[in-house]
């Protein structure tokens, strides 16, 4: 079947039909799963939702516990593919607890080794690779050959998340013959994209590229949609990696199309952010604030909820309802599930960080800029008073030349860092473009403190920056606008302050600021 899930699809739509006519509940739930399988094996996700939910509805209704652990299993592993980690936890968790129940070890390693992708998505690398290993013993144990190949790949994964990239590069190599010769198209790709991450990572970067395009012919005999954008992704971050933008932007679009067909946010992201880096590459700031704008959004449906409160509570129930003896084998005990919750928490809130600021200044992202200020605009009382300034750093591109990208980039952080230093701590910084930058102060006592403000800022930016033992000077163009004398509405305030830097631009008062009256 997952050598040819298409072939696969009709067999089983087949059997599901005659198993449905002689009202054979189980052959038909059976039928159901495989279905569904088939529908993750390329990238149809939300249709393998409906089909395990119709499966465990069934084998519920029916006491069928054993299909009962394998449909939970199924929508975890779809609920997980769609962002919806919360929901993923949900259902695997329950997986778990069933098969332990049944002591059917096939139930408990596919819910380990599901639970660790969503650990791993989540940037907990230690838990993943941890409960990677336990759930490839189980399967290599009872030659359950399918997950063997699912967890030989992720277990390469975890390696190179952790920076063990000699044992990523030997695992990864083991899990693509061990996919090949058994036909198992979707996890070979799996593998090859971690390959050519590794080789990346050492500087190989042609073969990288290498790696990735002799894998795109078994994805598309297998109508993977995923898995031909985990590719053609794995060839545009080798061409980025060798200077060869244009390419690297070809394949890059590619990916993403396959991505959104496959309707896999997950893997949208890691396409939009590599798309992110070719555009700060290009200079095309434009671009890069669309790009990253699409992330935040990305990140904001799949981080959104607290799944560190739903591991706690559900890993609880399983304490109480599982036998003490089977559930230490499998569970982290008492004192390490303390520390995974405590883990979680710091996961979740450097995600949450994540998804609010861009990474290189740590600034604010203009969306979440806009979010903050809204709220604040939304509690303005009468008399009340605002200060919003954009700041767009002068000649930028030379410097960029002069001294290298690398420069510029440290520069941009130390930029962003002394304008928190010059600003009280209740105010905010964000990042509109590749050099412009925008700051919002908070209920000020008089129109004039703008002013005074925009000054201060001024005085700060002129002081030398001491990069890699340089010292580079620069300046700054700058305009602001007051709420409510020049507007209510975000998007009307952002215009007013960047007409206003136009203008200081335009005449020529480099180390200025200007305010519409």
């Amino acid at each position: 079947m997952l050598g040819d899930p298409e072939r696969a699809r009709k067999e089983m739509l087949e059997v599901l039909e005659q198993a449905r006519e002689m009202g054979t509940l189980a052959q038909e739930i059976d039928a159901l799963l495989k279905l569904a399988s088939c529908d993750f094996l390329q990238g149809r996700y939300e249709h393998l939702m409906v089909l395990s939910e119709e499966g465990l509805q069934k084998s519920r209704a029916a006491y069928l516990t054993q299909l009962e652990a394998m449909s939970l299993n199924m929508l975890g592993l779809g609920a997980q593919r769609l962002g919806h980690l919360e929901q993923a936890m949900r259902y695997l968790l329950d997986c778990l607890r069933l098969g332990q129940q049944l002591m059917n070890e096939e139930a408990i390693t596919v819910a380990l080794g599901n639970m660790a992708t969503v650990y791993s998505t989540l940037g907990h690398h230690e838990m993943a690779l941890r409960l990677t290993e336990q759930s490839l013993e189980i399967s290599q144990k009872i030659a359950f050959v399918p997950f063997t190949a699912n967890m030989l790949a992720n277990l390469a994964q975890a390696h190179f998340d952790l920076g063990n990239h000699e044992q990523a590069l030997g695992m990864a190599k083991e899990a693509i013959g061990f996919a090949h010769n058994n036909a198992m198209s979707r996890f070979e790709c799996y593998a090859r994209v971690t390959l050519t991450d590794t080789l990346l990572a050492l500087g190989r970067a042609q073969a990288a590229c290498r790696v990735s395009q002799s894998g795109l012919r078994v994805a598309r005999w297998a109508m993977d949609a995923e898995g031909e954008s985990l590719l053609y992704w794995g060839i545009g971050k080798a061409k980025l990696a060798l200077g060869e933008l244009d390419k690297a932007q070809e394949y890059l679009q590619v990916s993403l199309d396959f991505a959104v067909q496959a309707k896999s946010p997950t893997q949208e992201l890691d396409v939009q952010e590599t798309r992110l880096a070719l555009a700060a590459a290009q200079g095309d700031a434009a671009l890069a604030t669309q790009i990253g704008e699409r992330i935040t959004k990305l990140k904001d449906q799949l981080y959104s909820s607290d799944v560190q409160q739903v591991v706690q509570s559900l890993t609880a129930q399983l304490h109480q309802q599982l036998n003490p003896g089977t559930t230490a084998a499998i569970l982290p005990w008492d004192a390490e599930l303390m520390e995974l919750t405590r883990t979680l928490k710091r996961a979740n809130m450097s995600l949450a960080h994540r998804a609010a600021h861009e990474p290189l200044t740590g600034a604010l992202n203009r969306p979440h800029f806009q979010l903050r200020m809204q709220k604040q605009l939304d509690s303005l009382q009468p008399g009340d008073l605002l200060g919003v300034i954009v700041c767009s750093l002068d000649h930028m591109k030379t410097i960029n030349e002069l001294f290298g990208q690398s420069v510029g980039d440290a520069l941009l952080v130390s930029a962003v860092h002394r304008l928190r230093e010059t600003l009280r701590s209740g105010d905010l910084v964000g990042r509109l473009g590749s050099d412009e930058f925008v700051i919002m102060l908070n209920f000020m006592a008089q129109e004039e403190d703008l002013e005074h403000v925009m000054h201060k800022v001024l005085h700060a930016l002129r002081q030398p920056f001491e990069i890699r033992d340089q010292l580079i000077h620069i300046t700054a163009s700058l305009g602001g606008v007051v709420v409510p004398r020049d507007g209510q509405m975000v998007e009307a305030l952002f215009k007013n302050a960047e007409l206003t830097v136009q203008k200081v631009k335009a005449g020529g008062m480099e180390h200025r600021s200007f305010m519409p009256t």
